[in-house]
Formats: structure tokens, C-alpha cells, sequence
């Protein structure tokens, strides 16, 4: 071999030595300074940290392992770093779970040392944001058994958010009382918070307090009967008294309230039921 290429294999084995730190985005081929899988964005957390300092008076490559199972409110791994904080090369390589990984399933992290002696890694996973409330659209269905005509259902959201509402069984002007279910779906995730008002008619020709009862039974995920709320229509005076069920109720018990028009004759009234845990 001639001086001259003797001379170039020395200026490259000391131009790799003075090469800045290498960052690698996937396989395990090449050592690295710093391996990253997936994409950050702001809307990350860190949901799991953790750093490996191993000293070994081997001269064989030292192999460690990290490993994460997210919880259930950590959702899904988005991103991962895995780093040297000394800046020297190592070897990486994920051998279970990844980016996309929920519970139960977990991320394995194997690193190993380029060469024996000493290993220094750190680790972060980054996972969506904890979030009580879903991203998806949600639906619930209401039902509630009448014990008079229904005339008419008004479906209010209770906050800004549009809603989408369609009567899944039954109706209104039904020659018959039988259930009448109504689904509610929320225009984006989030929450879902809205109101049904339903309207009926009393004999308005009877001089007899007419009385009517209101039946409801919340369905699971609507939890327990917390208020109650009824109110009577042109100031007409009212009777109402809780007939079985009442306040703290869940499903599969009904909450039945039998209202009368204190001073005979007609009157209208609206019952509205509000659950919660």
C-alpha cells in the first residue's frame, strides 16, 4: 500500500472522530447518538422517562432493555426518543410494541453499547394527552315511558355545540302509551349536554283535578336520577308527589312522579330529569 493511501485512510478514521453526533429515525444497522420513531407535535406528553447508566469491566457490548405498558388514560405511544446523553454510539432497536401501542400491550426498548464497558441511555415515549372526553362523536339513547299523549318533544343542547337528535321508537300523537326512545349525537367529541322537554294535553273539560303520571328509567350510562325538575305552564297551580324511585335512582329502576291540577280542569306541565354520577 502505497504512503498515499496510507495517508487517506488516517485522514478518514480522524474525520469520523470528529463527525457531529448522528441521529437515526428507524432500524438498528448503523450506531447512533439518538433514535427517533413517530412524529412530535405539541399536542404530546411525556408519558414515560427513563435512563440506563451501565458500567461493565467487560469488553463484550453491554444490552439493556426498557420497557412501558401506557395506561388506559395515556391512550396511544405517538412518539419515541431514545438518546445518548454523552453523545456516544449505540445500537437500538424496538422489539415489541411501537408507535401506535395501547394498553395492554407494551414497548420494548432494547440498547446496546457499541463496545463493552459503558452504556448510557435515556428513553422518553411520548403519548396523546390524557382526555376525559373522546374525540369521536358521542350517542346516547334516551327513553321514557309516558303515561299520557305525547303532543310534542323539544330537544334543547344545553351548551353552544350542535347536536343531532332523531326518535328511534315511538312518536309523537300515538293512539296508544308506549316508549318513545329518542338518540342524541354530538356534533364533534367532547361532551354531550342537552335536554328533552316532552308536551302533553290534559282533558281540559273535566272540573275534576286531572292527574297524569311521568315515568323514567336512565338508561346505564346516564348513572342516577340528581334533580328534578317540574314546572307548570300559565302559572296553573300543580300538584306533584314522587311515587316510587326518586332521587339517587339508577337504572333498572323507575322514577315516577304523579302530577294533578290542584284546582281541576286543564293544565300543562314539563318534567325534566337530570343524571349524573
Amino acid at each position: 500500500m502505497s504512503n498515499h493511501s496510507v495517508r487517506q485512510l488516517a485522514f478518514l478514521a480522524a474525520l469520523s472522530l470528529l463527525l457531529p453526533s448522528v441521529r437515526a429515525q428507524t432500524g438498528t444497522v448503523y450506531p447512533a447518538t439518538e433514535f427517533t420513531y413517530g412524529s412530535y407535535t405539541s399536542a404530546l406528553t411525556i408519558c414515560y422517562s427513563n435512563t440506563i447508566n451501565s458500567q461493565s469491566i467487560r469488553l463484550t457490548p453491554i444490552t439493556r432493555t426498557f420497557s412501558f405498558t401506557p395506561t388506559t388514560l395515556q391512550n396511544t405511544v405517538r412518539y419515541i426518543q431514545i438518546m445518548s446523553p454523552d453523545l456516544k454510539k449505540f445500537y437500538a432497536q424496538i422489539g415489541n410494541g411501537g408507535i401506535g401501542t395501547v394498553n395492554p400491550v407494551s414497548t420494548d426498548i432494547v440498547v446496546t453499547s457499541v463496545h463493552g464497558g459503558f452504556l448510557n441511555v435515556a428513553v422518553r415515549i411520548y403519548c396523546v394527552k390524557a382526555n376525559l372526553f373522546s374525540l369521536l362523536p358521542i350517542t346516547r339513547i334516551i327513553t321514557f315511558t309516558p303515561n299520557m299523549y305525547v303532543r310534542y318533544i323539544k330537544i334543547a343542547s344545553r351548551t353552544q355545540q350542535l347536536l343531532a337528535a332523531r326518535i328511534v321508537q315511538g312518536s309523537v300523537n300515538m293512539t296508544s302509551v308506549r316508549p318513545i326512545s329518542i338518540a342524541l349525537t354530538s356534533d364533534y367529541g367532547g361532551r354531550l349536554n342537552a335536554e328533552i322537554l316532552a308536551f302533553f294535553a290534559s282533558n281540559r273539560n273535566s272540573i275534576l283535578p286531572d292527574v297524569r303520571v311521568v315515568s323514567f328509567t336512565p338508561v346505564a350510562t346516564q348513572m342516577n336520577v340528581r334533580y328534578i325538575e317540574i314546572v307548570s305552564f300559565a302559572h296553573h297551580p300543580i300538584v306533584a308527589q314522587i311515587a316510587g324511585g326518586g332521587i339517587g335512582t339508577g337504572n333498572p329502576t323507575p322514577t315516577s312522579i304523579v302530577i294533578s291540577a290542584q284546582l281541576g280542569g286543564s293544565f300543562r306541565a314539563t318534567v325534566k330529569f337530570f343524571c349524573g354520577p
